[in-house]
């Protein structure tokens, strides 16, 4: 495993996110809610790229650099750390980019949409992002707390 100075610091940014949404979600700040948990699930995507899987930052940046057109630098992170996943089957791995395209989703609404999110939009937010946590945790056996 190669070492990166910053992947800890990003796995807690990463629960720290999520903390913030749900605090952000308990002062019915929903839109910002919905971001953080958003926010949550990618830092732990790079977190897993760097720490788990040992790519270090000059091979993520050569990665983006040369991704195809209307590709994100998200929708990479998640398809370095989904495509080496060896699920049990074919449904695991659409159910959880299903979770993980529906949080994409959510995350799109609360930031460029002009109505602001509600109650169960956050509340669903953080949810996924619980679910997306749990689902990575058990492929790449991360260590600590839930998000």
């Amino acid at each position: 495993m190669i070492e990166q100075p910053y992947s800890q610091p990003i796995r807690q940014k990463s629960l720290r996110s999520y903390d913030a949404g749900e605090l952000l979600f308990k002062n019915r700040f929903y839109d910002h809610g919905v971001h953080a948990s958003y926010n949550a699930v990618v830092q732990l995507f790079l977190h897993i790229i760097h720490e788990l899987k040992g790519v270090t930052e000059k091979e993520l940046q050569n990665q983006l650099t040369h991704r195809p057109q209307n590709t994100g630098t998200h929708q990479v992170c998640c398809e370095l750390v989904l495509k080496k996943i060896e699920f049990d089957s074919p449904v695991q791995y659409r159910i959880l980019k299903k979770k993980i395209e529906i949080l994409k989703w959510l995350r799109v609404q609360a930031d460029y949409f002009p109505l602001q999110c509600q109650e169960k939009d956050c509340k669903r937010a953080l949810s996924l992002a619980t679910d997306i946590w749990n689902e990575l945790k058990r492929y790449y056996q991360i260590g600590g707390r839930l998000i």
